[in-house]
Order: C-alpha cells, then sequence, then structure tokens
C-alpha cells in the first residue's frame, strides 16, 4: 500500500470512530445514565490510589486465567467479593508481573520476523 492510501484509510477511520462516539455521547446517552455506583457494583470506588487499581487489575487477570486453564470451580457468578481489592502484594501478582514481561520480550523478539506468536 503506498503511503497516501494509508493516510486516508486511517483519517476516515478516525472521522467515523469521531462520528459514533460524539452521536453516542450527545443522543443516545441520558444525563439521568450517571448515576452514583454501590460498593457492590465497583468495589474501587471507595479505594483512592494506584496501588489498589494496579494489583486488584493484577489479581483479577490472575484470576480469569487460571481459570481459563484450570476450569474445575466453575460458578455461575463472579460478582461481588469474588476479586478482593488489595494493595498488598502476593505471589499471584508477582505471577502475573512476571507473565506480563515475558510476553512482552516474546511480543518485541518475534515483531521482526513476523512470528504469529509474537502478533498473538
Amino acid at each position: 500500500m503506498s503511503l497516501k492510501r494509508i493516510l486516508v484509510i486511517s483519517i476516515l477511520s478516525l472521522i467515523s470512530i469521531l462520528f459514533f462516539y460524539f452521536l453516542t455521547k450527545h443522543f443516545l446517552i441520558s444525563e439521568k445514565a450517571d448515576r452514583p455506583k454501590s460498593f457492590f457494583e465497583n468495589p474501587l470506588s471507595e479505594y483512592k490510589g494506584l496501588l489498589f487499581y494496579l494489583f486488584t487489575s493484577l489479581y483479577s487477570i490472575f484470576f480469569y486465567i487460571q481459570l481459563a486453564l484450570f476450569p474445575n470451580k466453575l460458578l455461575f457468578y463472579y460478582g461481588y467479593d469474588m476479586i478482593p481489592v488489595t494493595d498488598k502484594v502476593s505471589w499471584s501478582i508477582i505471577g502475573m508481573i512476571i507473565i506480563f514481561f515475558l510476553l512482552l520480550w516474546i511480543a518485541i523478539k518475534g515483531i521482526r520476523k513476523k512470528t504469529k506468536l509474537s502478533f498473538g
């Protein structure tokens, strides 16, 4: 593809994304939709700080990867208090940090060779 065609496609894509964003923001979503959330709907709304967000999200990713690889304790409800809000370092959080850096290393190493694993 030529550079001009890539730029035209990128600009048209960006314009269409912005159009649909403003369409939904101004015409489809009412102001009543922005209501206060209860603690059981969003537990992180009560906690402030980067460590709460970071460690809880890492634990959440670990939890769902664990369920995908070992689906032995499946439930019908994964809502309130299934994933604890934490700011403490645990083995699962350290494991997720190691996995993230390993995946980043695989992606960077294989990007020039265009391997399927690096794009995945």
